[in-house]
This record gives structure tokens, C-alpha cells and sequence, in this order.
């Protein structure tokens, strides 16, 4: 992997090819706030969410998972809406309760393919650097969307103080 300190920035998008995103953790995230910014974050979102989907082995893992994808990302009621056909989507509905492993294939390569030569060519001819880079990896904050977002967390108030300090009042 190249030092990507090296380079002014602008100069470093110019260069930089789709695999050398994938391997460029400070791209890679340049890329997502970029993404973000031209409405496209989601598209990338669910590009990982389907990726990591397929990898999934156990089939009651990978059928919660399939539900969690289709409830955030292709729902009436979804939270961050991908651009994918009307007919696709109804396909994906058909099939959610067997959970296929390609059961978002289509519009992975659909999305992918938007994403590659539509977005990332912009992202190339941008100059202007990203506003921020935050902390938290691309695979971190999809877990934060997918995974613990949908879950509410009951804590009592004691669990989530320390036992020696008090809570100060203001």
C-alpha cells in the first residue's frame, strides 16, 4: 500500500484507480464522504451490506441479515433508499424468506456499477478534499446502521454509571 501522506490530495484522486480505493483506507473514506455529499452514500452502504451478505454462511444469520438489508435499504419505509428497479426490488421481496446467497446478486451489480463509473469518476476530478475524515471505518459505521440502530438498548441508569462517581446535576 502507498503512504497517501505523500501526495496533495487533489493530485492523489487524480491517480487513484478503484483498486487502489479499496486498498486505501484514507481513500476509501475521502470516497464515502465524498459519496455522501452527491447523495450516493447509501448506494456504497449497500454495496458493503450486500457483500459482507454474501459471505454469510449460516442460514438463519444470513436470513436476519437479508431482512435487516431489504428494511434499511429497499422498504417502502426505508432509511437510506438505493436506486434499484421497481421489479427488482419485488424479486428480492419474493425471495427474502429463503435467503438465497444471491438473493441481492442484481442489484449489487447494478449498484456497483453506478457506483464505479458513475460516482468514482467525480470523486477523480474532485479537487476540493474531503471536509472530514471520521474515525470510524466504513465496515464499523455499516455495523452501527445495520446492526445496532435497529436494536433499542435497554440499560438501566445504574449500568451506565461508574459506582464510585456521581452524576453530576446542572
Amino acid at each position: 500500500r502507498r503512504s497517501s501522506m505523500s501526495l496533495p490530495k487533489a493530485k492523489l484522486r487524480a491517480e487513484c484507480s478503484w483498486e487502489d480505493l479499496l486498498d486505501s483506507d484514507i481513500m476509501f473514506l475521502q470516497f464515502r464522504d465524498y459519496a455522501y455529499q452527491r447523495l450516493a452514500g447509501e448506494s456504497l452502504s449497500f454495496l458493503i451490506a450486500t457483500e459482507r451478505y454474501m459471505l454469510i454462511k449460516d442460514h438463519a444469520l444470513r436470513k436476519n441479515f437479508a431482512k435487516r438489508i431489504f428494511k434499511f435499504f429497499l422498504s417502502d419505509t426505508c432509511e437510506e433508499p438505493v436506486n434499484i428497479g421497481w421489479q427488482q426490488t419485488q424479486n428480492i421481496k419474493k425471495r427474502l424468506k429463503q435467503a438465497p446467497l444471491d438473493l441481492y446478486e442484481e442489484a449489487h451489480r447494478d449498484i456497483m456499477r453506478m457506483v464505479r463509473y458513475d460516482v468514482f469518476p467525480g470523486f477523480q476530478e474532485s479537487n476540493s478534499p474531503a471536509p472530514h475524515i471520521r474515525k470510524a471505518t466504513l465496515r464499523g459505521t455499516l455495523e452501527n446502521f445495520l446492526l445496532v440502530k435497529q436494536q433499542k438498548h435497554k440499560t438501566k441508569k445504574n449500568d451506565t454509571e461508574h459506582p464510585t462517581k456521581k452524576r453530576s446535576s446542572k
